[in-house]
Protein backbone atom coordinates (compact mmCIF):
# COMPACT_ATOMS: atom_id res chain seq x y z
CA UNK A 1 0.00 0.00 0.00
CA UNK A 2 2.82 2.40 0.84
CA UNK A 3 4.61 1.66 -2.43
CA UNK A 4 1.44 2.14 -4.46
CA UNK A 5 0.65 5.39 -2.64
CA UNK A 6 4.11 6.81 -3.30
CA UNK A 7 3.99 5.83 -6.97
CA UNK A 8 0.56 7.42 -7.42
CA UNK A 9 1.59 10.65 -5.71
CA UNK A 10 4.75 10.79 -7.83
CA UNK A 11 2.85 10.30 -11.09
CA UNK A 12 4.05 6.76 -11.81
CA UNK A 13 1.14 4.91 -13.40
CA UNK A 14 0.75 1.33 -12.22
CA UNK A 15 -1.59 -1.47 -11.23
CA UNK A 16 -1.58 -2.60 -7.59
CA UNK A 17 -2.99 -5.59 -5.74
CA UNK A 18 -2.95 -4.72 -2.03
CA UNK A 19 -3.44 -7.18 0.84
CA UNK A 20 -5.75 -4.84 2.77
CA UNK A 21 -8.11 -2.02 1.84
CA UNK A 22 -6.50 1.32 1.11
CA UNK A 23 -8.78 4.26 0.35
CA UNK A 24 -11.70 1.83 0.24
CA UNK A 25 -10.18 -0.67 -2.19
CA UNK A 26 -7.46 -3.30 -2.44
CA UNK A 27 -6.93 -2.62 -6.14
CA UNK A 28 -5.42 0.22 -8.14
CA UNK A 29 -5.90 0.02 -11.90
CA UNK A 30 -3.98 2.42 -14.11
CA UNK A 31 -2.27 2.26 -17.49
CA UNK A 32 1.37 1.25 -17.69
CA UNK A 33 3.55 -1.82 -17.46
CA UNK A 34 4.31 -1.64 -13.73
CA UNK A 35 2.48 -3.97 -11.33
CA UNK A 36 2.76 -3.83 -7.54
CA UNK A 37 1.53 -7.03 -5.88
CA UNK A 38 1.48 -7.96 -2.22
CA UNK A 39 2.78 -11.53 -2.26
CA UNK A 40 1.77 -14.10 0.35
CA UNK A 41 3.82 -17.06 1.54
CA UNK A 42 0.71 -19.01 2.58
CA UNK A 43 0.76 -22.41 0.87
CA UNK A 44 3.90 -21.13 -0.90
CA UNK A 45 1.64 -19.25 -3.33
CA UNK A 46 4.28 -16.55 -3.80
CA UNK A 47 6.47 -19.04 -5.67
CA UNK A 48 4.21 -18.47 -8.70
CA UNK A 49 5.44 -14.85 -8.93
CA UNK A 50 8.61 -13.69 -10.68
CA UNK A 51 9.19 -10.08 -9.57
CA UNK A 52 11.88 -7.82 -10.97
CA UNK A 53 11.94 -5.99 -7.64
CA UNK A 54 11.31 -8.21 -4.61
CA UNK A 55 10.61 -6.53 -1.26
CA UNK A 56 10.92 -8.83 1.76
CA UNK A 57 10.21 -7.26 5.15
CA UNK A 58 10.82 -10.41 7.19
CA UNK A 59 10.81 -14.19 7.04
CA UNK A 60 9.38 -15.05 10.44
CA UNK A 61 7.58 -18.26 11.33
CA UNK A 62 3.95 -17.85 10.33
CA UNK A 63 1.28 -20.19 8.92
CA UNK A 64 2.22 -23.25 11.00
CA UNK A 65 -0.37 -25.22 9.03
CA UNK A 66 1.89 -24.85 5.97
CA UNK A 67 5.41 -24.70 7.41
CA UNK A 68 7.16 -26.95 9.91
CA UNK A 69 9.41 -24.30 11.47
CA UNK A 70 11.26 -21.04 10.81
CA UNK A 71 13.90 -22.83 8.73
CA UNK A 72 11.16 -24.14 6.45
CA UNK A 73 9.78 -20.61 6.05
CA UNK A 74 13.19 -19.20 5.17
CA UNK A 75 13.80 -21.95 2.63
CA UNK A 76 10.56 -20.92 0.89
CA UNK A 77 11.59 -17.25 0.94
CA UNK A 78 14.97 -18.13 -0.55
CA UNK A 79 13.15 -19.97 -3.36
CA UNK A 80 10.93 -16.91 -3.91
CA UNK A 81 14.01 -14.68 -4.21
CA UNK A 82 15.46 -17.14 -6.72
CA UNK A 83 12.52 -16.21 -8.96
CA UNK A 84 13.96 -12.71 -9.35
CA UNK A 85 15.80 -12.40 -12.69
CA UNK A 86 19.54 -11.76 -12.72
CA UNK A 87 19.03 -8.08 -13.55
CA UNK A 88 16.44 -7.70 -10.77
CA UNK A 89 16.84 -6.54 -7.17
CA UNK A 90 15.92 -7.95 -3.76
CA UNK A 91 15.23 -5.45 -0.96
CA UNK A 92 15.47 -7.13 2.43
CA UNK A 93 16.61 -6.74 6.04
CA UNK A 94 20.37 -6.94 6.45
CA UNK A 95 20.05 -10.05 8.64
CA UNK A 96 18.41 -11.96 5.77
CA UNK A 97 20.97 -11.11 3.12
CA UNK A 98 22.33 -14.67 3.30
CA UNK A 99 19.10 -15.95 1.71
CA UNK A 100 20.01 -14.72 -1.77
CA UNK A 101 22.91 -14.02 -4.11
CA UNK A 102 20.86 -11.59 -6.17
CA UNK A 103 21.54 -7.86 -6.32
CA UNK A 104 20.35 -6.50 -2.99
CA UNK A 105 19.41 -3.32 -1.16
CA UNK A 106 19.54 -3.87 2.59
CA UNK A 107 17.38 -2.08 5.15
CA UNK A 108 18.35 -1.58 8.77
CA UNK A 109 20.93 0.09 10.99
CA UNK A 110 23.85 -1.10 8.88
CA UNK A 111 21.93 -1.30 5.61
CA UNK A 112 21.78 0.79 2.48
CA UNK A 113 18.55 2.41 3.74
CA UNK A 114 18.59 3.44 7.38
CA UNK A 115 16.51 5.58 9.75
CA UNK A 116 18.15 7.70 12.42
CA UNK A 117 16.82 10.08 15.08
CA UNK A 118 13.39 8.42 15.17
CA UNK A 119 10.88 10.49 17.12
CA UNK A 120 7.16 10.18 17.74
CA UNK A 121 4.58 12.94 18.06
CA UNK A 122 1.26 11.56 19.33
CA UNK A 123 2.40 8.15 18.12
CA UNK A 124 3.25 9.32 14.60
CA UNK A 125 6.95 8.88 13.83
CA UNK A 126 9.44 10.98 11.97
CA UNK A 127 13.03 10.09 11.13
CA UNK A 128 16.13 11.10 9.23
CA UNK A 129 16.59 9.02 6.08
CA UNK A 130 20.12 7.89 5.32
CA UNK A 131 21.09 6.09 2.10
CA UNK A 132 24.56 4.53 1.96
CA UNK A 133 25.46 6.43 5.14
CA UNK A 134 24.52 9.82 3.63
CA UNK A 135 21.69 11.98 4.99
CA UNK A 136 18.92 12.46 2.43
CA UNK A 137 16.01 14.16 4.18
CA UNK A 138 13.63 14.08 7.12
CA UNK A 139 10.58 11.84 6.67
CA UNK A 140 7.34 12.43 8.56
CA UNK A 141 4.64 9.77 8.73
CA UNK A 142 0.92 10.19 9.32
CA UNK A 143 0.39 6.65 10.61
CA UNK A 144 0.78 5.53 14.20
CA UNK A 145 3.54 3.20 15.35
CA UNK A 146 7.33 2.93 15.14
CA UNK A 147 7.00 -0.23 13.03
CA UNK A 148 5.85 2.02 10.19
CA UNK A 149 9.36 3.51 10.06
CA UNK A 150 10.64 0.13 8.93
CA UNK A 151 7.82 -0.24 6.40
CA UNK A 152 8.52 3.26 5.06
CA UNK A 153 12.21 2.45 4.56
CA UNK A 154 11.31 -0.56 2.42
CA UNK A 155 8.78 1.44 0.40
CA UNK A 156 11.28 4.25 -0.18
CA UNK A 157 13.93 1.72 -1.25
CA UNK A 158 11.47 0.23 -3.75
CA UNK A 159 10.60 3.69 -5.09
CA UNK A 160 14.29 4.50 -5.43
CA UNK A 161 14.87 1.30 -7.38
CA UNK A 162 11.98 2.32 -9.66
CA UNK A 163 13.77 5.62 -10.35
CA UNK A 164 11.48 7.82 -8.26
CA UNK A 165 13.48 10.75 -6.79
CA UNK A 166 13.87 10.16 -3.07
CA UNK A 167 12.89 13.68 -2.01
CA UNK A 168 9.69 13.35 -4.03
CA UNK A 169 9.01 9.88 -2.60
CA UNK A 170 9.60 11.06 0.97
CA UNK A 171 7.21 13.97 0.49
CA UNK A 172 4.58 11.59 -0.89
CA UNK A 173 5.02 9.27 2.11
CA UNK A 174 3.83 12.05 4.42
CA UNK A 175 0.26 11.74 3.10
CA UNK A 176 0.01 7.95 3.44
CA UNK A 177 -3.00 7.45 5.72
CA UNK A 178 -2.79 3.74 6.53
CA UNK A 179 -4.62 0.56 5.57
CA UNK A 180 -8.06 -0.32 6.92
CA UNK A 181 -7.96 -2.53 10.03
CA UNK A 182 -4.30 -1.73 10.64
CA UNK A 183 -4.67 0.29 13.84
CA UNK A 184 -7.87 1.96 12.67
CA UNK A 185 -9.60 4.17 15.22
CA UNK A 186 -13.33 3.43 15.11
CA UNK A 187 -14.59 5.92 17.64
CA UNK A 188 -15.58 5.70 21.28
CA UNK A 189 -16.49 8.37 23.80
CA UNK A 190 -15.28 7.24 27.20
CA UNK A 191 -12.79 4.79 25.64
CA UNK A 192 -10.80 4.88 22.43
CA UNK A 193 -11.70 1.87 20.26
CA UNK A 194 -9.19 0.55 17.73
CA UNK A 195 -9.61 -2.18 15.11
CA UNK A 196 -6.43 -4.02 14.19
CA UNK A 197 -5.71 -7.17 12.19
CA UNK A 198 -2.50 -8.08 14.05
CA UNK A 199 -2.36 -11.81 14.75
CA UNK A 200 1.33 -12.72 14.57
CA UNK A 201 3.28 -12.31 17.89
CA UNK A 202 5.55 -9.62 16.41
CA UNK A 203 2.56 -7.69 15.04
CA UNK A 204 0.78 -7.87 18.38
CA UNK A 205 3.90 -6.66 20.20
CA UNK A 206 4.10 -3.63 17.85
Amino acid sequence: AMISHVLSRCGVRHTAFIGGEYNGSNYVGEDGDLVVAEACEYNRSFLHLHPTVCVCLNAEFDHPDCYENEADVRTAFAAFMDNVPSQGTVILPENLQYLTRKNTFTVGRGGSFCAKNVRCNKGKPSFDLYVDSKFVCKVRLSVVGRHNVNDALFALAAAYKLNVPLLQAAAAMTSFCGVNRRWTEVGGCEYKVVCDYAHHPTEIAC
